[in-house]
């Protein structure tokens, strides 16, 4: 299990090799502004997790941003209903477990 998230790895072609250490983050851009985030479920289950944070797209979109000093907030919560069933915040970087 982690606690906190590193600074971003910023792709803005979406083109990766699908392998993430636990804590880090890809932060996908079009345009100019944020459109997913994936990173290792924080619980070190393996499973990685692609968090939609464009609002205007169905069923589900996250508020996700990066401050000054490129840690990761989301909101709301994740709360994974399948395979390890993780209920979690990230602010500033840092894992807050529901």
């Amino acid at each position: 299990m982690i606690e906190r998230f590193n600074g971003p790895y910023l792709k803005h072609n979406g083109d990766w090799d699908e392998t993430l250490p636990i804590g880090q983050v890809v932060a996908e851009e079009q345009d100019g502004r944020l459109h997913c985030v994936i990173y290792s479920c924080p619980c070190g289950c393996g499973d990685l997790q692609a968090i939609n944070t464009q609002g205007s797209h169905l069923p589900k979109s996250w508020d996700g941003s990066f401050d000054d000093q490129n840690r990761l907030t989301l909101s709301p919560s994740v709360n994974r209903t399948s395979a390890c069933l993780s209920h979690y915040f990230i602010t500033n970087g840092v894992v807050q477990w529901c």
